[in-house]
């Protein structure tokens, strides 16, 4: 009989507003708590851990609209701010501005078109597209690095990590291609180890890290980097 979970998450900032000294990415530092439980018994564990997340944006400048930037930021961050920042943001965007971080190319860009400009630049993954990343994995290494890419950026979203966890046919397909095809492409190898770096940083997904032996696939990569 399958198990059903519940699963109950609560995110706080635990430092300042950041924004990168070189790049256009606000960074958002917080503590992710999550307590999951079986609906048929009372007992629950709850995890915590340190989590980033970075919101990139692509024009700013002395013509930007500053206002609508900040308020993108703040429908980006998934409830981890809200308006109550919204003036600390415009801040920092208009000191990014006076230092002279953006573009020389930036022009002045109107609400649709920043909205444009981020999609062109951004692929989004999305869980509802999982078969099509998985079928990905059995095509060429430029489509695996794709899929494996795509499965990243949700695994880097602690809250889809339960949902990929369960998929054991993904996690399966994911330490094969990690076996097979690491030496051909770094960053393919990349992308999967960090997938699995993502579960080991909740106890609870210690398992899928000792099932498949991604510890000792891991060292056996590094030794053989290191005598090839």
């Amino acid at each position: 009989m399958e198990t059903s979970y519940i699963v109950l998450k609560n995110l706080f900032l635990t430092c300042p507003i950041e924004f990168h000294q070189n790049e256009l990415i606000c960074i958002l530092n917080f503590n992710l708590e999550l307590t999951v439980s079986t609906k048929d018994s009372d007992q629950h564990v709850t995890h915590m851990a340190d989590c980033q997340k970075f919101i990139r944006f692509f024009a700013i400048g002395k013509d930007s609209d500053v206002k609508f930037i900040a308020q993108w930021i703040i429908s980006q961050s998934h409830g981890l701010l809200d308006l109550t920042n919204y003036s600390q943001i415009e801040e920092c965007l208009f000191y990014l501005i006076q230092c002279g971080l953006s573009s020389n190319s930036v022009h002045n860009i109107h609400d649709d078109d920043f909205l444009n400009t981020c999609a062109s630049h951004q692929e989004m993954s999305d869980l509802s597209k999982m078969s099509f990343y998985f079928n990905l994995l059995y095509e060429g290494i430029q489509q695996k690095v794709l899929a494996s890419g795509l499965i990243l950026e949700l695994a880097r979203q602690p809250d889809n990590l339960l949902i990929l966890g369960q998929n054991d046919t993904l996690i399966g397909a994911l330490s094969r291609v990690l076996r097979d095809d690491w030496a051909k492409s770094l960053e393919l190898a990349s992308n999967i180890i960090y997938i699995f770096f993502c579960f080991s940083s909740f106890h609870c997904f210690h398992s899928i890290i000792t099932n498949y032996k991604i510890g000792a696939l891991c060292i056996q990569i590094i030794q053989k980097n290191i005598t090839s």
